[in-house]
């Protein structure tokens, strides 16, 4: 399939009746630090808890009745398996999540308490898609992919037309890159609005495929990803990097304790109690690494499915 902006568009009018939109809310305290109005997309008060449930929704809705009745899988640490879960669950379909044996319990918790039947396997992703294939092969289940996916892309790409809607002279929209999934989406789904927003991504320096990927202008397999970010250590793939070659404006690189300090603003000044893969384009901004533009900034915080406890170890 062509990834095109109209997609995003046609994903936004199949979730309309599924998703309402999340708030839009104008932070003070960074607006003075920027010096430009800055909104943030609070995509944390989704009903999977993170912007996932708009990729995984739109795929599950997208799925022809002999597809659908065959049921879904994926491979996924939490959050993608959690959405596709309530997905499946929303359409009354079965639903298989590999899982990381060493995966957060509460985020294992969540996909089983959402409906699904959770396999676990090693931590690569060479193991995980290994037990997908042999799940896929016994089952006949559709794999959706987490950020690799046309449906996926396209139903990530709606956050931004939600934001743009509500706050149109934003000029510069700030995205975590793990998978790119999101990234390409927001890609598009800018392209759909009309808007002339430029797309800035931030990545963990400490699994910066995407940064690499764009500066060689081919795939960078990812290499032992070592971060709190744990949303972010995802690989690229074939379908989005082609998007965000030709889309994003760039890419900036972020620290584990630049990480840590963004996480502790975004608890103690913004109150709101996102997950570490969040707050990663905050630090960009929180950092300087993404200077003052002209006009307002938008960030899309891209998820809270973190236990309070670990939140407090990270910035205690």
């Amino acid at each position: 399939m062509i990834m095109t902006h109209d997609l995003v568009r046609q994903a936004a009018e199949r979730l309309k009746p599924f998703l309402d939109p999340t708030p839009v809310l104008r932070s003070d305290s960074l607006t003075r630090r920027l010096g430009s109005p800055v909104f943030i997309k609070c995509e944390l008060f989704q009903p999977s808890g993170s912007f996932k449930i708009r990729g995984a929704l739109n795929a599950v809705l997208s799925l022809s009745p002999e597809e659908a009745s065959r049921g879904v899988i994926t491979h996924s640490s939490g959050n993608h398996g959690t959405a596709l879960a309530v997905a499946a669950a929303s359409r009354g379909l079965p639903c298989t999540v590999v899982m990381p044996q060493a995966s957060p319990q509460r985020k294992i918790n969540a996909v089983r308490e959402a409906g699904a039947r959770v396999v676990f396997s090693g931590p690569s992703v060479a193991e995980r898609e290994e037990i997908c294939h042999g799940e896929m092969e016994s089952t006949g289940a559709v794999f959706i992919h987490p950020s690799n996916d046309p449906g996926v892309i396209a139903g990530q790409g709606t956050a931004v037309l939600e934001l743009l809607t509500s706050q149109p002279s934003i000029r510069t929209v700030l995205v975590p890159v793990g998978g790119g999934g999101l990234l390409a989406g927001t890609i598009l789904g800018i392209q759909a609005s009309g808007s002339e927003t430029v797309v800035v991504a931030a990545e963990p320096a400490r699994a910066a495929d995407a940064y690499q990927s764009l500066k060689t202008g081919q795939l960078v397999p990812v290499q032992a990803p070592d971060t709190i970010a744990d949303g972010l250590r995802s690989q690229l793939g074939d379908v989005n990097f082609p998007i965000i070659r030709q889309g994003v404006g760039r890419i900036v690189l972020i620290e584990e304790d630049e990480i840590r300090q963004a996480l502790s603003f975004c608890v103690n000044e913004l109150r709101l109690l996102a997950e570490p893969s969040s707050v990663v384009p905050l630090a960009a901004l929180l950092t300087g690494k993404v200077e003052r533009e002209e006009g307002p900034v938008g960030i899309i915080l891209t998820g809270g499915n973190h236990a309070l406890k670990d939140l407090l170890a990270l910035i205690s």
